[in-house]
Protein backbone atom coordinates (compact mmCIF):
# COMPACT_ATOMS: atom_id res chain seq x y z
CA UNK A 1 0.00 0.00 0.00
CA UNK A 2 1.56 3.38 -1.29
CA UNK A 3 1.86 6.06 1.45
CA UNK A 4 -0.28 9.26 2.16
CA UNK A 5 0.91 12.16 0.77
CA UNK A 6 0.63 15.52 2.94
CA UNK A 7 -0.86 18.01 0.98
CA UNK A 8 1.44 20.52 1.82
CA UNK A 9 4.12 18.07 -0.41
CA UNK A 10 1.88 18.08 -3.23
CA UNK A 11 2.64 21.81 -3.88
CA UNK A 12 5.96 20.76 -5.45
CA UNK A 13 3.78 17.93 -8.29
CA UNK A 14 3.54 19.13 -11.80
CA UNK A 15 -0.25 19.18 -12.23
CA UNK A 16 -0.07 22.08 -9.70
CA UNK A 17 2.53 23.76 -11.52
CA UNK A 18 0.60 23.20 -14.64
CA UNK A 19 -2.63 25.18 -13.33
CA UNK A 20 -0.86 27.79 -12.69
CA UNK A 21 1.09 27.82 -15.58
CA UNK A 22 -2.37 27.94 -17.40
CA UNK A 23 -3.94 30.52 -14.84
CA UNK A 24 -0.73 32.76 -15.82
CA UNK A 25 -1.42 32.55 -19.78
CA UNK A 26 -5.26 33.21 -18.92
CA UNK A 27 -4.84 36.34 -17.21
CA UNK A 28 -2.06 37.50 -19.98
CA UNK A 29 -4.70 36.48 -22.64
CA UNK A 30 -7.25 38.85 -20.37
CA UNK A 31 -5.18 41.61 -20.32
CA UNK A 32 -4.29 41.41 -23.99
CA UNK A 33 -8.06 40.97 -24.82
CA UNK A 34 -8.32 44.31 -22.39
CA UNK A 35 -5.76 46.65 -24.34
CA UNK A 36 -7.00 45.10 -27.99
CA UNK A 37 -11.02 46.04 -26.69
CA UNK A 38 -9.97 49.68 -25.47
CA UNK A 39 -7.80 50.09 -28.75
CA UNK A 40 -10.99 49.58 -30.22
CA UNK A 41 -13.09 51.72 -27.87
CA UNK A 42 -10.24 54.71 -27.93
CA UNK A 43 -10.26 54.68 -31.65
CA UNK A 44 -13.44 55.13 -32.51
CA UNK A 45 -14.84 58.53 -33.84
CA UNK A 46 -18.09 58.65 -31.97
CA UNK A 47 -17.96 59.17 -28.74
CA UNK A 48 -18.39 56.38 -25.45
CA UNK A 49 -18.85 57.06 -21.96
CA UNK A 50 -19.44 54.83 -19.71
CA UNK A 51 -21.83 55.55 -16.45
CA UNK A 52 -22.09 53.68 -13.32
CA UNK A 53 -24.87 52.75 -11.43
CA UNK A 54 -25.50 56.44 -9.69
CA UNK A 55 -24.96 57.74 -13.06
CA UNK A 56 -21.22 59.20 -12.99
CA UNK A 57 -18.79 58.69 -15.58
CA UNK A 58 -16.42 56.23 -14.91
CA UNK A 59 -14.81 55.98 -17.86
CA UNK A 60 -14.85 58.00 -22.25
CA UNK A 61 -12.74 57.56 -24.99
CA UNK A 62 -10.89 60.48 -26.56
CA UNK A 63 -13.72 61.39 -28.88
CA UNK A 64 -15.70 61.85 -26.28
CA UNK A 65 -13.41 64.93 -25.29
CA UNK A 66 -13.32 65.92 -28.52
CA UNK A 67 -16.96 66.15 -29.30
CA UNK A 68 -18.52 67.42 -25.80
CA UNK A 69 -15.68 69.81 -25.70
CA UNK A 70 -13.89 68.52 -21.69
CA UNK A 71 -11.27 67.51 -20.95
CA UNK A 72 -10.20 63.79 -19.66
CA UNK A 73 -10.84 65.30 -15.50
CA UNK A 74 -14.01 67.74 -16.35
CA UNK A 75 -15.63 64.34 -17.79
CA UNK A 76 -14.28 61.56 -15.00
CA UNK A 77 -16.55 61.30 -12.11
CA UNK A 78 -19.56 64.25 -13.27
CA UNK A 79 -23.10 63.41 -13.19
CA UNK A 80 -25.10 64.86 -15.92
CA UNK A 81 -27.48 65.84 -12.88
CA UNK A 82 -24.49 68.02 -11.34
CA UNK A 83 -23.65 70.16 -14.60
CA UNK A 84 -25.88 72.24 -16.38
CA UNK A 85 -25.48 70.67 -19.43
CA UNK A 86 -28.15 72.73 -21.92
CA UNK A 87 -29.57 69.77 -23.66
CA UNK A 88 -32.71 70.19 -25.61
CA UNK A 89 -34.83 68.58 -28.11
CA UNK A 90 -35.27 69.24 -31.83
CA UNK A 91 -38.02 71.21 -31.24
CA UNK A 92 -36.10 73.74 -28.61
CA UNK A 93 -37.75 72.31 -25.44
CA UNK A 94 -34.97 71.75 -22.66
CA UNK A 95 -34.24 67.68 -22.38
CA UNK A 96 -34.47 66.56 -18.59
CA UNK A 97 -31.34 65.00 -17.01
CA UNK A 98 -33.07 61.67 -15.96
CA UNK A 99 -34.44 61.15 -19.31
CA UNK A 100 -30.83 60.87 -20.83
CA UNK A 101 -30.49 57.47 -22.96
CA UNK A 102 -28.25 56.41 -20.34
CA UNK A 103 -30.11 57.19 -17.08
CA UNK A 104 -33.20 55.40 -18.92
CA UNK A 105 -30.85 52.47 -19.59
CA UNK A 106 -30.00 52.27 -16.04
CA UNK A 107 -33.61 52.34 -15.02
CA UNK A 108 -35.11 49.97 -17.44
CA UNK A 109 -32.06 48.16 -17.95
CA UNK A 110 -33.52 48.63 -22.12
CA UNK A 111 -30.88 49.53 -24.74
CA UNK A 112 -32.02 53.07 -25.95
CA UNK A 113 -32.67 53.69 -29.36
CA UNK A 114 -30.64 56.65 -31.54
CA UNK A 115 -32.00 59.92 -30.44
CA UNK A 116 -31.28 63.33 -31.82
CA UNK A 117 -30.09 65.67 -29.11
CA UNK A 118 -28.94 69.29 -28.90
CA UNK A 119 -26.58 70.24 -26.23
CA UNK A 120 -23.81 72.89 -25.53
CA UNK A 121 -20.28 72.11 -25.66
CA UNK A 122 -17.57 72.59 -22.75
CA UNK A 123 -16.39 75.01 -25.50
CA UNK A 124 -19.93 76.98 -25.47
CA UNK A 125 -20.94 76.52 -28.42
CA UNK A 126 -23.57 74.13 -29.43
CA UNK A 127 -23.97 70.88 -31.19
CA UNK A 128 -26.35 68.14 -32.54
CA UNK A 129 -25.70 64.52 -31.47
CA UNK A 130 -27.45 61.25 -32.17
CA UNK A 131 -27.01 59.27 -29.17
CA UNK A 132 -27.86 55.75 -28.38
CA UNK A 133 -27.46 54.04 -24.84
CA UNK A 134 -26.72 50.07 -23.25
CA UNK A 135 -27.41 48.56 -19.83
CA UNK A 136 -24.71 46.42 -18.47
CA UNK A 137 -25.67 43.35 -16.90
CA UNK A 138 -24.27 40.53 -15.16
CA UNK A 139 -25.09 37.37 -15.74
CA UNK A 140 -27.69 36.25 -13.72
CA UNK A 141 -28.64 39.64 -12.44
CA UNK A 142 -31.36 41.93 -13.77
CA UNK A 143 -30.46 44.84 -12.16
CA UNK A 144 -27.83 47.20 -14.24
CA UNK A 145 -24.36 47.92 -12.58
CA UNK A 146 -23.74 50.26 -15.34
CA UNK A 147 -24.54 52.06 -19.01
CA UNK A 148 -22.54 52.59 -22.29
CA UNK A 149 -23.65 55.55 -24.41
CA UNK A 150 -22.53 56.51 -27.66
CA UNK A 151 -22.51 59.44 -29.53
CA UNK A 152 -21.83 60.93 -32.80
CA UNK A 153 -21.86 64.85 -33.75
CA UNK A 154 -24.14 65.38 -36.19
CA UNK A 155 -23.69 69.06 -36.35
CA UNK A 156 -22.28 69.17 -39.80
CA UNK A 157 -24.55 66.72 -41.06
CA UNK A 158 -27.43 68.98 -40.22
CA UNK A 159 -26.19 71.97 -41.12
CA UNK A 160 -26.03 70.52 -44.50
CA UNK A 161 -29.28 69.22 -44.33
CA UNK A 162 -30.81 72.53 -43.84
CA UNK A 163 -29.09 74.08 -46.14
CA UNK A 164 -29.91 71.81 -48.78
CA UNK A 165 -33.60 72.13 -47.69
CA UNK A 166 -33.29 75.99 -48.11
CA UNK A 167 -31.88 75.49 -51.38
CA UNK A 168 -34.68 73.45 -52.18
CA UNK A 169 -37.30 75.98 -51.32
CA UNK A 170 -34.95 78.76 -53.23
CA UNK A 171 -35.33 76.86 -55.64
CA UNK A 172 -38.95 76.16 -56.21
CA UNK A 173 -39.81 79.91 -55.47
CA UNK A 174 -36.54 80.29 -57.83
CA UNK A 175 -38.71 78.54 -60.33
CA UNK A 176 -41.64 80.17 -60.06
CA UNK A 177 -39.70 84.02 -60.18
CA UNK A 178 -37.62 82.67 -63.34
CA UNK A 179 -40.83 81.60 -65.35
CA UNK A 180 -42.21 84.97 -64.17
CA UNK A 181 -39.42 86.60 -65.21
CA UNK A 182 -39.42 85.53 -68.56
CA UNK A 183 -42.82 85.79 -69.49
CA UNK A 184 -42.50 89.77 -67.84
CA UNK A 185 -39.19 90.06 -70.29
CA UNK A 186 -41.38 89.71 -73.22
CA UNK A 187 -43.84 92.03 -72.35
CA UNK A 188 -40.90 94.32 -71.44
CA UNK A 189 -39.84 93.66 -75.13
CA UNK A 190 -42.78 94.78 -76.75
CA UNK A 191 -43.45 97.60 -73.91
CA UNK A 192 -40.13 98.84 -74.75
CA UNK A 193 -40.00 98.68 -78.72
CA UNK A 194 -43.42 100.14 -79.27
CA UNK A 195 -42.36 103.42 -76.94
CA UNK A 196 -40.00 103.47 -78.84
CA UNK A 197 -42.39 103.55 -82.18
CA UNK A 198 -44.05 105.95 -80.25
CA UNK A 199 -41.37 108.66 -79.46
CA UNK A 200 -40.62 108.51 -83.52
CA UNK A 201 -43.51 109.59 -84.15
CA UNK A 202 -43.94 112.49 -81.77
CA UNK A 203 -42.99 115.31 -83.09
CA UNK A 204 -39.85 117.12 -81.42
CA UNK A 205 -41.13 119.08 -78.39
CA UNK A 206 -44.29 117.57 -77.84
CA UNK A 207 -45.91 117.31 -74.76
CA UNK A 208 -46.44 113.60 -74.82
CA UNK A 209 -42.70 112.63 -75.32
CA UNK A 210 -42.57 113.31 -71.60
CA UNK A 211 -45.20 110.63 -70.71
CA UNK A 212 -43.00 108.05 -73.13
CA UNK A 213 -40.36 109.27 -71.14
CA UNK A 214 -41.86 108.46 -68.02
CA UNK A 215 -43.12 105.19 -69.38
CA UNK A 216 -39.25 104.82 -70.45
CA UNK A 217 -38.67 105.37 -66.98
CA UNK A 218 -40.44 102.53 -65.41
CA UNK A 219 -39.50 100.27 -68.07
CA UNK A 220 -36.11 100.37 -66.81
CA UNK A 221 -37.27 99.75 -63.34
CA UNK A 222 -38.96 96.41 -64.68
CA UNK A 223 -35.94 95.19 -66.33
CA UNK A 224 -33.79 95.51 -63.09
CA UNK A 225 -36.60 93.83 -60.85
CA UNK A 226 -36.58 91.02 -64.06
CA UNK A 227 -33.07 90.41 -63.90
CA UNK A 228 -33.06 89.96 -59.60
CA UNK A 229 -35.84 87.57 -60.38
CA UNK A 230 -33.84 86.13 -62.97
CA UNK A 231 -30.83 85.61 -60.55
CA UNK A 232 -33.33 84.27 -58.09
CA UNK A 233 -34.37 81.67 -60.02
CA UNK A 234 -30.71 80.90 -61.36
CA UNK A 235 -31.89 81.81 -65.26
CA UNK A 236 -29.22 84.35 -65.63
CA UNK A 237 -27.17 84.29 -68.86
CA UNK A 238 -23.39 84.33 -66.60
CA UNK A 239 -20.21 84.74 -68.37
CA UNK A 240 -17.63 83.08 -66.53
CA UNK A 241 -14.07 84.40 -66.37
CA UNK A 242 -11.26 84.53 -63.79
CA UNK A 243 -12.11 87.73 -61.88
CA UNK A 244 -9.35 89.21 -59.33
CA UNK A 245 -11.41 89.85 -56.33
CA UNK A 246 -8.68 91.76 -54.97
CA UNK A 247 -9.25 94.61 -58.50
CA UNK A 248 -12.66 94.34 -58.44
CA UNK A 249 -13.10 95.53 -54.57
CA UNK A 250 -10.43 98.04 -55.35
CA UNK A 251 -12.51 99.07 -58.41
CA UNK A 252 -15.83 100.02 -56.11
CA UNK A 253 -13.91 101.19 -53.28
CA UNK A 254 -14.40 105.16 -54.13
CA UNK A 255 -17.99 104.71 -54.87
CA UNK A 256 -18.34 102.57 -51.84
CA UNK A 257 -16.62 105.31 -49.67
CA UNK A 258 -19.16 108.00 -51.21
CA UNK A 259 -21.88 105.75 -50.08
CA UNK A 260 -20.51 105.59 -46.63
CA UNK A 261 -20.26 109.11 -46.16
CA UNK A 262 -18.06 110.10 -42.93
CA UNK A 263 -20.13 108.56 -40.61
CA UNK A 264 -19.11 104.69 -41.67
CA UNK A 265 -15.17 104.06 -42.38
CA UNK A 266 -13.92 101.84 -45.05
CA UNK A 267 -10.92 99.10 -44.74
CA UNK A 268 -9.73 96.46 -46.84
CA UNK A 269 -8.11 93.54 -46.13
CA UNK A 270 -6.15 92.00 -49.73
CA UNK A 271 -4.47 88.87 -49.37
CA UNK A 272 -0.53 89.46 -50.45
CA UNK A 273 -1.62 86.23 -53.63
CA UNK A 274 -4.06 86.92 -56.39
CA UNK A 275 -7.17 85.80 -54.96
CA UNK A 276 -8.65 84.99 -58.28
CA UNK A 277 -12.68 83.81 -58.88
CA UNK A 278 -14.50 82.45 -61.48
CA UNK A 279 -17.20 83.80 -61.62
CA UNK A 280 -19.80 86.74 -63.72
CA UNK A 281 -17.53 89.92 -63.54
CA UNK A 282 -20.66 92.32 -63.81
CA UNK A 283 -22.67 89.99 -61.89
CA UNK A 284 -19.87 89.93 -59.21
CA UNK A 285 -20.01 93.46 -58.66
CA UNK A 286 -23.54 94.04 -58.08
CA UNK A 287 -22.92 91.05 -55.33
CA UNK A 288 -20.88 93.33 -53.76
CA UNK A 289 -23.09 96.76 -53.59
CA UNK A 290 -25.66 94.33 -52.53
CA UNK A 291 -23.66 92.71 -49.69
CA UNK A 292 -22.63 97.00 -49.29
CA UNK A 293 -25.89 98.12 -49.00
CA UNK A 294 -27.28 95.75 -46.38
CA UNK A 295 -24.21 96.79 -44.91
CA UNK A 296 -25.10 100.76 -44.87
CA UNK A 297 -28.37 100.08 -43.93
CA UNK A 298 -27.36 97.98 -40.47
CA UNK A 299 -25.24 101.09 -39.56
CA UNK A 300 -27.70 104.40 -39.79
CA UNK A 301 -25.25 105.50 -36.54
CA UNK A 302 -22.20 105.22 -38.39
CA UNK A 303 -19.62 102.24 -38.17
CA UNK A 304 -17.20 100.88 -39.65
CA UNK A 305 -17.35 98.86 -43.09
CA UNK A 306 -14.48 96.09 -44.00
CA UNK A 307 -13.60 94.13 -47.21
CA UNK A 308 -11.54 91.49 -47.14
CA UNK A 309 -10.59 89.23 -49.91
CA UNK A 310 -8.76 85.78 -49.58
CA UNK A 311 -8.14 82.16 -50.29
CA UNK A 312 -10.09 79.82 -47.98
CA UNK A 313 -10.07 76.06 -47.38
CA UNK A 314 -13.46 74.97 -46.67
CA UNK A 315 -14.94 71.54 -45.28
CA UNK A 316 -18.77 71.26 -46.41
CA UNK A 317 -20.80 68.12 -46.09
CA UNK A 318 -22.01 66.83 -49.39
CA UNK A 319 -25.46 65.47 -48.70
CA UNK A 320 -26.17 63.65 -51.83
CA UNK A 321 -22.19 62.04 -51.65
CA UNK A 322 -22.83 61.55 -47.42
CA UNK A 323 -19.14 63.06 -47.24
CA UNK A 324 -16.99 66.04 -45.90
CA UNK A 325 -15.25 67.52 -48.86
CA UNK A 326 -12.22 70.39 -48.31
CA UNK A 327 -11.71 72.97 -51.15
CA UNK A 328 -9.89 76.11 -51.60
CA UNK A 329 -12.33 78.75 -52.40
CA UNK A 330 -11.92 82.29 -53.40
CA UNK A 331 -13.48 84.68 -50.78
CA UNK A 332 -15.22 87.93 -50.57
CA UNK A 333 -16.33 89.22 -47.20
CA UNK A 334 -18.21 92.27 -46.56
CA UNK A 335 -18.54 93.31 -42.56
CA UNK A 336 -20.26 95.76 -40.55
CA UNK A 337 -20.15 96.63 -36.94
CA UNK A 338 -24.08 97.24 -37.46
CA UNK A 339 -27.11 96.58 -35.43
CA UNK A 340 -26.91 92.21 -36.41
CA UNK A 341 -29.95 89.77 -36.61
CA UNK A 342 -31.06 87.49 -34.79
CA UNK A 343 -31.93 83.69 -35.89
CA UNK A 344 -35.08 84.61 -37.62
CA UNK A 345 -34.04 86.95 -39.62
CA UNK A 346 -30.48 85.54 -40.56
CA UNK A 347 -32.92 82.43 -41.39
CA UNK A 348 -34.74 84.38 -43.89
CA UNK A 349 -32.15 86.73 -44.94
CA UNK A 350 -32.10 85.36 -49.03
CA UNK A 351 -35.52 84.78 -49.39
CA UNK A 352 -37.03 86.44 -52.00
CA UNK A 353 -38.63 89.99 -51.04
CA UNK A 354 -38.01 89.74 -47.45
CA UNK A 355 -36.94 92.81 -45.42
CA UNK A 356 -36.95 94.01 -42.12
CA UNK A 357 -37.62 97.43 -43.31
CA UNK A 358 -41.43 97.13 -43.87
CA UNK A 359 -43.55 96.73 -47.33
CA UNK A 360 -43.12 98.92 -50.06
CA UNK A 361 -39.48 100.03 -49.09
CA UNK A 362 -38.19 98.99 -52.25
CA UNK A 363 -36.27 96.27 -50.45
CA UNK A 364 -35.87 92.33 -49.98
CA UNK A 365 -34.84 91.67 -53.28
CA UNK A 366 -31.03 92.23 -53.44
CA UNK A 367 -29.11 89.43 -51.42
CA UNK A 368 -32.06 86.90 -52.47
CA UNK A 369 -30.05 87.35 -56.12
CA UNK A 370 -26.73 87.55 -54.43
CA UNK A 371 -27.85 83.47 -53.36
CA UNK A 372 -29.17 82.52 -56.64
CA UNK A 373 -25.92 84.20 -58.47
CA UNK A 374 -23.66 82.24 -56.08
CA UNK A 375 -25.71 79.13 -56.82
CA UNK A 376 -25.32 79.22 -60.16
CA UNK A 377 -21.85 80.03 -59.85
CA UNK A 378 -20.98 76.59 -58.19
CA UNK A 379 -20.10 79.19 -54.98
CA UNK A 380 -22.09 79.65 -51.63
CA UNK A 381 -22.93 82.23 -49.02
CA UNK A 382 -22.10 82.48 -45.52
CA UNK A 383 -23.62 84.95 -42.73
CA UNK A 384 -22.48 85.47 -39.76
CA UNK A 385 -24.24 88.03 -36.80
CA UNK A 386 -25.47 88.86 -33.85
CA UNK A 387 -28.01 91.46 -32.13
CA UNK A 388 -25.91 94.31 -31.02
CA UNK A 389 -22.39 93.46 -32.74
CA UNK A 390 -22.61 93.49 -36.63
CA UNK A 391 -22.83 90.89 -39.49
CA UNK A 392 -20.31 88.87 -41.69
CA UNK A 393 -21.48 88.04 -45.37
CA UNK A 394 -19.14 85.99 -47.35
CA UNK A 395 -19.20 84.99 -50.61
CA UNK A 396 -17.36 81.59 -51.43
CA UNK A 397 -16.69 81.48 -55.55
CA UNK A 398 -15.08 79.13 -57.17
CA UNK A 399 -10.89 79.56 -57.41
CA UNK A 400 -9.72 80.16 -60.91
CA UNK A 401 -6.43 80.65 -62.99
CA UNK A 402 -5.39 83.23 -65.21
CA UNK A 403 -6.02 80.83 -68.00
CA UNK A 404 -10.10 81.29 -67.25
CA UNK A 405 -11.21 83.37 -69.80
CA UNK A 406 -14.68 84.09 -71.06
CA UNK A 407 -15.07 83.88 -75.05
CA UNK A 408 -16.26 87.27 -76.54
CA UNK A 409 -16.93 86.46 -80.38
CA UNK A 410 -15.61 89.10 -82.86
CA UNK A 411 -17.27 92.57 -82.93
CA UNK A 412 -18.07 94.43 -85.79
CA UNK A 413 -19.21 97.74 -86.93
CA UNK A 414 -22.70 98.12 -87.55
CA UNK A 415 -24.19 97.91 -90.91
CA UNK A 416 -27.01 99.02 -92.48
CA UNK A 417 -27.04 96.66 -95.14
CA UNK A 418 -30.77 95.44 -95.85
CA UNK A 419 -30.45 91.39 -94.98
CA UNK A 420 -33.33 88.91 -95.18
CA UNK A 421 -34.01 87.37 -91.76
CA UNK A 422 -35.60 84.27 -90.48
CA UNK A 423 -37.17 84.90 -86.93
CA UNK A 424 -38.41 82.23 -84.27
CA UNK A 425 -40.42 83.06 -81.52
CA UNK A 426 -43.41 81.45 -80.04
CA UNK A 427 -44.55 85.28 -78.46
CA UNK A 428 -47.29 86.33 -80.93
CA UNK A 429 -46.23 90.14 -79.51
CA UNK A 430 -42.75 89.93 -79.57
CA UNK A 431 -42.42 88.40 -83.01
CA UNK A 432 -44.68 91.21 -84.24
CA UNK A 433 -42.57 93.69 -82.24
CA UNK A 434 -39.54 92.29 -83.26
CA UNK A 435 -40.62 92.38 -86.84
CA UNK A 436 -41.00 95.74 -87.17
CA UNK A 437 -37.97 96.39 -85.47
CA UNK A 438 -36.00 95.07 -88.11
CA UNK A 439 -38.01 96.31 -90.35
CA UNK A 440 -37.62 99.42 -90.00
CA UNK A 441 -33.70 98.76 -90.06
CA UNK A 442 -34.13 98.01 -93.81
CA UNK A 443 -33.92 94.34 -93.07
CA UNK A 444 -36.95 91.64 -94.58
CA UNK A 445 -38.13 89.05 -91.92
CA UNK A 446 -40.21 86.09 -92.91
CA UNK A 447 -41.63 84.91 -89.23
CA UNK A 448 -42.04 81.49 -87.48
CA UNK A 449 -43.58 80.50 -83.98
CA UNK A 450 -41.75 76.93 -83.67
CA UNK A 451 -38.06 75.48 -84.44
CA UNK A 452 -40.00 73.27 -86.64
CA UNK A 453 -41.83 76.23 -88.55
CA UNK A 454 -38.39 77.65 -89.00
CA UNK A 455 -36.88 74.24 -90.72
CA UNK A 456 -39.70 73.70 -92.66
CA UNK A 457 -39.58 77.82 -93.91
CA UNK A 458 -35.45 77.04 -94.14
CA UNK A 459 -36.31 74.41 -96.82
CA UNK A 460 -38.17 77.23 -98.99
CA UNK A 461 -35.65 80.38 -98.12
CA UNK A 462 -31.87 79.05 -97.63
CA UNK A 463 -31.05 80.74 -100.92
CA UNK A 464 -32.24 84.13 -100.02
CA UNK A 465 -31.79 83.96 -95.68
CA UNK A 466 -29.19 85.91 -94.30
CA UNK A 467 -29.44 85.42 -91.00
CA UNK A 468 -31.61 83.59 -88.87
CA UNK A 469 -32.49 84.86 -85.28
CA UNK A 470 -33.91 81.82 -82.71
CA UNK A 471 -34.98 82.35 -78.90
CA UNK A 472 -33.88 80.12 -76.67
CA UNK A 473 -36.69 79.11 -74.69
CA UNK A 474 -39.58 77.84 -76.99
CA UNK A 475 -42.07 74.87 -76.52
CA UNK A 476 -41.09 71.67 -78.31
CA UNK A 477 -38.36 72.32 -79.83
CA UNK A 478 -35.80 74.44 -77.40
CA UNK A 479 -33.85 76.96 -79.57
CA UNK A 480 -30.39 75.49 -78.54
CA UNK A 481 -31.85 72.52 -80.41
CA UNK A 482 -32.75 73.95 -83.39
CA UNK A 483 -29.22 76.08 -83.74
CA UNK A 484 -27.76 73.06 -83.69
CA UNK A 485 -29.96 71.55 -86.84
CA UNK A 486 -29.35 74.78 -88.62
CA UNK A 487 -25.62 74.68 -88.07
CA UNK A 488 -25.70 70.89 -89.22
CA UNK A 489 -27.85 71.16 -92.64
CA UNK A 490 -27.25 74.72 -93.25
CA UNK A 491 -23.17 75.64 -92.06
CA UNK A 492 -23.01 79.04 -94.50
CA UNK A 493 -25.99 80.62 -92.32
CA UNK A 494 -25.32 83.28 -89.24
CA UNK A 495 -27.07 82.59 -86.44
CA UNK A 496 -28.33 85.14 -83.69
CA UNK A 497 -29.85 84.15 -80.11
CA UNK A 498 -32.38 85.74 -77.88
CA UNK A 499 -33.96 84.91 -74.51
CA UNK A 500 -35.17 86.49 -71.13
CA UNK A 501 -32.97 83.25 -69.46
CA UNK A 502 -30.85 80.19 -70.23
CA UNK A 503 -32.68 77.07 -68.98
CA UNK A 504 -29.06 75.98 -69.50
CA UNK A 505 -26.78 76.95 -66.83
CA UNK A 506 -23.75 76.06 -69.97
CA UNK A 507 -26.00 77.87 -72.42
CA UNK A 508 -23.22 80.87 -72.38
CA UNK A 509 -20.02 79.03 -73.25
CA UNK A 510 -22.00 77.20 -76.21
CA UNK A 511 -23.42 80.30 -77.64
CA UNK A 512 -20.02 81.19 -77.69
CA UNK A 513 -18.42 78.07 -78.90
CA UNK A 514 -20.63 78.35 -81.87
CA UNK A 515 -20.21 81.76 -82.86
CA UNK A 516 -23.87 82.57 -81.82
CA UNK A 517 -24.58 86.45 -80.54
CA UNK A 518 -26.76 86.53 -77.66
CA UNK A 519 -29.28 89.78 -77.23
CA UNK A 520 -31.18 89.68 -73.81
CA UNK A 521 -34.67 90.32 -73.34
CA UNK A 522 -35.96 93.26 -73.30
CA UNK A 523 -33.78 94.60 -76.24
CA UNK A 524 -33.17 97.90 -78.15
CA UNK A 525 -33.32 97.78 -82.22
CA UNK A 526 -29.49 98.66 -81.43
CA UNK A 527 -28.34 96.03 -80.10
CA UNK A 528 -30.53 93.82 -82.27
CA UNK A 529 -28.96 95.08 -85.24
CA UNK A 530 -25.55 95.07 -83.78
CA UNK A 531 -25.88 91.37 -82.65
CA UNK A 532 -26.68 90.80 -86.52
CA UNK A 533 -23.45 92.15 -87.98
CA UNK A 534 -21.69 90.51 -85.59
CA UNK A 535 -22.94 86.86 -86.17
CA UNK A 536 -22.36 88.02 -89.99
CA UNK A 537 -19.04 88.81 -89.13
CA UNK A 538 -18.21 85.91 -86.59
CA UNK A 539 -18.94 83.49 -89.47
CA UNK A 540 -16.99 85.31 -92.47
CA UNK A 541 -13.94 85.13 -90.07
CA UNK A 542 -14.36 81.26 -89.83
CA UNK A 543 -14.24 80.35 -92.98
Amino acid sequence: RAPMLHPAMMAGFTPTSSYVSARTRAESQLRDSDAEFRAVINGMSEGVVIHDVTGAVVAHNPSAERILGLSADELRGIKAIERDWHASYEDGTPWPTMDHPAHVALRTGIGQPPVAMRIQRGTGDEAWLSVTAQALLRTGESRPYAAVAVFSDTTAQRAAEERDRQMQTLEAVGQLAGGIAHDFNNLLTVIRGATGFLRESIPSGGDALEDVATIERATDRAEELTRRLLAVGRRQMLRAESVDLGDMVQEALSSIAEQCGETISVETLRANDRVLARLDRAQGRDALQALVDNAVAAMPSGGTLTLTTALRVVERFDVDRGVALTRTYAMLEVRDTGVGMDTDVRERLFEPFFSTKGFGASYGMGLASVHGMMAQSEGFVECDSTPGFGTSLRLYFPRATAADRVHTPPRSVPSIASREIVLVDDDAMLRDLARRMLERLGHTVRLAESGDDALSLLVRVQQSVSVLVTDLTMPGMSGLELIERVQLDYPALPIVAISGFSLNATARDELATRHVPFVAKPFHADAFNDAIERAIAAHASAR
